[in-house]
């Protein structure tokens, strides 16, 4: 049994309904609710077909309703059906709404008469042996579409898990491309998940390209301050290990070259001669010098006690290179102290751990460099520099250094740079991904990658649904839909073969007529044509007349009369002729069966639906599961309550089966009948009710300011009219509030001045004029701007239903009062 509505959220014009129990009783067994046009009747009982096994293009009908933004609990047996598992209910649920109609009866332009269930009763021995073959092929269908079930839930669980996990992380997006059953993709499932890795790093280093930036120009940074030791390592082994005259005669002879140059570009040769040989010249005459007399041969200077050792130093101090050895020297030195007090090993290994962890945040690795040899590293630099110290005192010696501290230095000096060019590829690389993309892109190539992914899962050999199934879950799911396929062809041919046996049998024709009778139309009947699908209809007419267009043969009455009798007919066939023995096991939904029909056929309407689902058998195990019946006309609910509630099986000492229920047509929502309704004789009633209920502030202006107005007018003219017995006007039209009101003042004239709860006569004439403006059209609200609309200000509202309701009793007690005089 369908329970409560729970919650309905932006449905129809249901906004925000949520279900109240102060004001609104669970549904009961039967169930009556009124609302006017636009109060949601409509929605109700289309959201009741869709939990229909017999809703017509469910999915059309749910689109037309539920959007991405809908809401939706009912409550059915303590299950909760929701707007995501709707459609999948098949219950037993029969409706007759406007859909049904356009679906089964007529479309609004041609008749579409479906043929009743092939279930019915009424068989023979050709529909016996039909049956029998359906109930084979249905079986194996059935089968084959538990297949199918298993593969979709098998696949929407791997999709769920794909989508939760992009919801998460993309913002402002939907993941839309499901794959479907039947798809096949290729690839490694491991690597695509990492490639999914990927690619959602990459999306979310787009969406934080300005920190990326920064972060990646602080890598930038960290990369450069690394430092190498930066000496000339091998110039360094050379000069320590050449004596300086080694190093002078290389001088000497790049001197010679280069004055040579300068001779010969200035074609001076003839006058300087060779140069070279001018240098040997002169160390032969010092040679020379020491054998003879050592004085100089250019200035004659006495060199007896230094000849010596300017013949040795000659070639050095001319060259200049034991000034280019020191200077070299001591730049080593400095570069070597710099090193090694700015303690940069150590440094050079926070920086480097530095940029392996701020590369882990773009999902790059990057091997480090070994610093657990810093002790023979160190001692490799303090070696160079003692040998270096050495050498400045002993520059004509030969000066080595370790080789194991050279290979180590080199190799620290080559992990460095390695390291950075490595370092500064990935950033490149890094940079070139943000570049080269846009996020749009980024999203739709997650959205590939992951249908990519799941499809690959869902065909693994550990979901396959078939246990020890040579074939993947794609090559099951294309073999099921052609089975399937092949089925439905088979299926369909029997049905149609059925049908036309069931055709035979007129079973549609033969109730809907009788029917029709019962609503009071003898003066046509009609019949289906078993060979077409639309435009299937034939109006008998009993002058002979034939016609198959009931849009311009019938009146809009007549159409829903028929409609309603072809639903009751497909209820008889389809529940009391067919297998089945009554209506216990079916819900039923009758939406406003009623429309252009008059007062008569109003009752033989309401006696209809009490008749057939609640007399057709005399054990009440036999009535419908349950029964909504929804309409805007409150006769036609006054006249269906007191039928049903006077079955002492649903309504009585011991027993209420029964609820009644009002749609509230301005915020719609479910609530249980207001008194005044409840106890409904007139709609004059019900508008005095409003009336007073509007002057005793228990009615919102807001509300009454739409139709109250119009209700003071209606209800004075009913009462005014009445009391003075006037049906028309003297130019024969009916008598507006304005002729009635002045007719009453005109009769005070000749009534005798009564005090009556403090009021007396001038002072209700005055109310009565003051009412007279109730008649002018503009009190119900006037357009004076095109984009305005004007209302009766509450005060003055109020102050007109205060003015009523005192007219009102004065004049029945003034009433009253005459006539008790009289009988006395």
């Amino acid at each position: 049994m369908i329970t409560q509505f729970q919650k309905i959220k932006n449905i129809g014009c249901y906004e925000e309904y949520l279900f109240d129990s102060v004001i609104t009783e669970k549904f009961n067994k039967v169930n009556i609710l009124y609302g006017n046009n636009g109060s949601g009747k409509t929605t109700f009982s289309n959201l009741l077909f869709l939990l229909s096994r017999y809703c017509k293009n469910k999915t059309d009908l749910y689109n037309e309703l539920i959007d991405e933004n809908s809401e939706l609990e009912i409550f059915i047996n303590d299950n909760k059906v929701t707007a995501k598992n709707i459609t999948t209910q098949e219950f037993d649920l029969y409706v007759f709404n406007s859909k049904f109609i356009s679906d089964s009866v007529y479309n609004g332009t041609t008749s579409n008469i479906e043929l009743f269930s092939n279930e019915v009763k009424l068989t023979n021995e050709a529909i016996n042996l039909l049956d029998n073959s359906i109930r084979v092929k249905k079986d194996r269908f059935t089968k084959v579409e538990g297949w199918a079930t298993q593969l979709q839930t098998k696949l929407d669980n791997i999709w769920d898990i794909y989508k939760n996990k992009f919801n998460e992380i993309i913002q402002g997006a939907r993941l839309t491309n499901k794959p479907d059953i039947y798809g096949v993709e290729t690839g490694n499932i491991a690597n695509l998940k990492k490639e999914l890795k990927d690619l959602y790093t990459s999306y979310e280093n787009k969406a934080k390209e300005e920190l990326l930036t920064t972060k990646l120009n602080t890598l930038k940074s960290k990369v450069a301050q690394i430092k190498t030791i930066d000496i000339n390592l091998d110039e360094v082994v050379k000069n320590l290990e050449s004596p300086i005259s080694d190093a002078s005669k290389t001088q000497l002879q790049e001197r010679i070259n280069s004055l040579q140059s300068i001779v010969e570009s200035k074609k001076i040769e003839t006058h300087i001669g060779d140069l070279s040989d001018w240098y040997k010249k002169g160390g032969r005459l010092l040679h020379l010098s020491k054998d003879q007399n050592c004085h100089c041969p250019l200035c004659n200077t006495d060199l007896s006690n230094s000849i010596d050792s300017i013949l040795d130093e000659y070639s050095k101090v001319f060259s200049g290179g034991l000034d280019k050895l020191f200077t070299f020297l001591n730049n080593q030195t400095t570069v070597l102290a710099d090193f090694i007090q700015s303690n940069n090993i150590e440094s050079n290994k926070i920086k480097i751990n530095d940029i392996i962890s701020l590369l882990t945040e773009f999902s790059k690795t990057k091997n480090g460099i070994d610093f657990n040899d810093n002790v023979t590293l160190n001692s490799a630099l303090s070696n160079i520099s003692t040998q270096i110290k050495l050498k400045k005192k002993r520059y004509n010696e030969k000066v080595e250094i370790d080789s194991h501290g050279k290979e180590k230095i080199n190799s620290y000096n080559e992990q460095i740079d390695s390291f950075k060019i490595e370092t500064l590829a990935i950033i490149d690389e890094i940079e070139k991904a943000i570049q080269g993309q846009n996020i749009d892109t980024i999203i739709s190539q997650v959205k590939r990658k992951i249908k990519q992914i799941a499809t690959v899962e869902y065909n693994l050999s550990d979901n396959v649904v078939i246990s020890n199934s040579k074939k993947n879950n794609s090559q099951i799911a294309v073999k099921a839909r052609s089975v399937k396929g092949t089925l439905t062809i088979e299926l369909t041919a029997l049905d149609s073969e059925k049908k036309i046996e069931i055709a035979k049998l007129n079973a549609e024709s033969k109730y809907v007529n009788i029917y029709l009778k019962h609503f009071g139309i003898d003066h046509f009947e009609i019949d289906t044509d078993k060979n077409k699908q639309t435009n299937n209809l034939i109006v008998h007419y009993t002058n002979g007349k034939l016609k198959n267009k009931i849009d311009t043969s019938l009146s809009e009455g007549e159409k829903t009369a028929l409609a309603f009798a072809y639903f009751v007919s497909k209820l008889r066939v389809e529940k009391i002729e067919s297998k089945n023995i009554g209506f216990q096991d079916c819900i039923i939904v009758i939406d406003d069966p009623i429309s252009s029909l008059d007062d008569n056929r109003l009752f033989q309407t309401a006696n209809l639906i009490d008749s057939l689902l609640f007399y057709s058998s005399s054990d009440a195990n036999h009535y419908p599961k349950q029964l909504f019946v929804l309409s805007h006309n409150i006769t036609f609910i006054k006249y269906l309550s007191n039928a049903l509630k006077g079955n002492d099986k649903l309504s009585g000492k011991d027993v209420n089966l029964i609820n009644d229920y009002f749609l509230n047509h301005n915020n719609p929502k479910i609530r249980n009948i207001p008194t005044g309704l409840k106890n409904f004789t007139n709609t004059y009633i019900i508008k005095l009710n409003e009336i007073i209920a509007f002057r005793d502030n228990k009615l919102e202006y807001e509300k009454a300011k739409n139709y109250l107005a119009n209700y003071i007018r209606i209800v004075l003219e009913t009462f005014l009219s009445f009391k003075l017995a006037i049906v028309n006007e003297s130019n024969n039209r009916l008598p507006g509030l304005s002729h009635l009101i002045t007719k009453m003042v005109s009769e005070f004239n000749n009534i005798d001045d009564i005090e009556i709860d403090n009021l007396r006569k001038d002072t209700i004439i005055k109310r009565l004029n003051h009412l007279k403006k109730i008649a002018d059209h503009e009190s119900h609200g006037s357009i004076h701007k095109a984009e305005e609309f004007s209302f009766i200000a509450e005060k003055e509202l109020k102050d007109f239903a205060k003015a009523t309701t005192q007219v009102i009793l004065y004049i029945d007690k003034l009433h009253f009062s005459k006539i008790k005089n009289h009988s006395l």
